[in-house]
């Protein structure tokens, strides 16, 4: 953690402020993932299960109270998943379940729906197997859907549910994969067997094939849109960067349980140097001040947090108000002298990765891996999806999803807590501006009078 203040002036010009806007009670299983989307400033999230577990859940965020039930499957829906949603692509949904995969058209569900008509749906059987499907996802460009179950993957033709490849090759159940935005025909996919594998699906080749880099498995991955790097999560909080060209080296790894670990001893010092601040007593002209812990002694009596899963994972480009084209090219070497303009060019340039762990958020830069902000989602939450605009804490996580909201400018994370059956939604809204000193001045003045919304470390 830095602390010199030419890095507080880099990190003063974002700022990020969560807010819990949505709660919705369902069916929920531990392993069912909850899945969501923005679909011209709409959010939409689905789920396994609001009266049914055979059922999917269609949820809007603002509008309704009630879900779209979909239905067509004879068995407990096992993985949900939506689309990414553009201008040139479609926003599809995929359900499964031990003997069916279902696609539906989002556009077409809520038309139906709108005219209280059953929606369309294509219908793909699945072979008989003991092994239900895990995890699913799309393509960049919606034309395939990839379906998991146990070591294998199916690849099938959105436009017509046909099977167009199958990838194989994991001594464990595959728990995650993702297509190359970059290059729409590359897929990487990992595995309980703690390895991962890069395809050609054009080609049906397996290109490359990493030997066992972890002591657990992964659970979580996302692609780089911009510099084509892959980020791959696991299950004891270690998150590795790698580069998918011809070297397929690991560029970083970093372990989030120590980051946490720290941030929270940092909180924690703070919270105790307050109260020692406020037991104080004055003497004359003596100020005696009760005796508190050293912040490496409030590291070392917060140890780190075993088992701290990676729950998901999503890059995203900072939106940028300083064009890089406007700044002198060239690496930028920080120091006292250097200037706001390219400060605002360190802080532009690089992708953040947002990182969803059981009870807290992350956003890392993704050159750097240091951490951004963070949010401990145990702290009291503004919730604004009531009248009275209440504060309320998260229960534990053991789903999440991300989403960016391009015509708000604001980030999604939907988390699933299948103990109390509660999805619940928040909003981060994200402002990154070039700013003068005295601006920047005047901000950090007015921030640290103010309430946050929620409880964000700054590094």
């Amino acid at each position: 953690i830095y602390e010199a203040s030419i890095f507080k002036q880099i990190f003063a010009c974002l700022w990020m402020e969560a807010y819990h806007v949505g709660k919705f009670r369902t069916l929920l299983s531990s392993h069912v993932p909850v899945s969501c989307t923005v679909r011209r400033g709409d959010v939409l999230i689905a789920t396994a299960g609001y009266s049914n577990k055979s059922t999917a859940s269609l949820w809007h965020l603002h509008g309704c109270q009630r879900p779209i039930e979909l239905s067509g499957h004879d068995s407990p829906i096992t993985s949900v998943t939506l689309s990414s949603h553009d201008l040139s692509s479609k926003l599809m949904l995929c359900t499964s379940s031990q003997h069916t995969i279902i696609l539906w058209d989002v556009e077409q569900v809520l038309r139906a729906h709108n005219n209280g008509r059953d929606p369309n749906r294509l219908v793909i059987p699945l072979q008989e197997s003991t092994v239900p499907v895990r995890y699913t996802c799309f393509s960049a460009n919606s034309h395939y859907v990839l379906v998991c179950a146990g070591p294998e993957g199916l690849l099938y033709r959105v436009k017509d549910g046909k099977l167009d490849t199958t990838v194989s090759g994991h001594a464990g159940l595959i728990t995650c994969a993702a297509f190359s935005p970059c290059q729409q025909d590359i897929l990487v996919t990992a595995a309980e067997d703690r390895t991962f594998m890069v395809w050609d699906i054009a080609n049906s080749v397996l290109m490359y094939q990493s030997s066992i880099i972890s002591a657990h498995p992964f659970l979580s991955i996302s692609m780089d849109p911009y510099s084509g790097h892959v980020m791959l999560g696991s299950a004891n909080g270690k998150l590795r960067v790698y580069d998918l060209s011809n070297i397929h080296r690991c560029l970083h790894e970093v372990d989030l349980g120590m980051k946490l670990s720290r941030l929270r001893a940092e909180k924690q010092f703070d919270i105790d140097m307050q109260k020692y601040n406020e037991a104080s007593v004055t003497i004359g002209t003596s100020r005696l001040k009760q005796p508190g812990r050293t912040l490496e002694e409030a590291q070392q009596s917060l140890a780190v947090e075993q088992g701290v899963s990676i729950l998901s994972l999503y890059c995203h480009r900072a939106p940028a108000a300083v064009s890089i084209s406007d700044v002198d090219e060239g690496l930028v070497f920080i120091s006292p002298t250097t200037s706001q303009l390219k400060l605002q060019k360190v802080l532009n340039s690089s992708s953040q990765i947002w990182v969803s762990l059981h009870h807290s958020l992350m956003v890392l830069n993704a050159d750097t891996l240091d951490v951004v902000a963070y949010w401990d989602l145990q702290d009291p939450i503004l919730c604004i999806d009531d009248v009275e605009h209440t504060h309320c804490s998260m229960p534990i996580s053991y789903s999440s999803s991300f989403c960016w909201d391009e015509v708000n400018s604001e980030m999604i994370c939907a988390n699933g807590a299948f103990a109390q059956g509660v999805v619940s939604v928040l909003n981060i809204k994200q402002v990154s501006e070039f700013l003068s000193k005295a601006t920047m001045q005047e901000a950090s003045d007015e921030s640290s009078t103010s309430k946050l919304s929620v409880t964000a470390w700054w590094v």
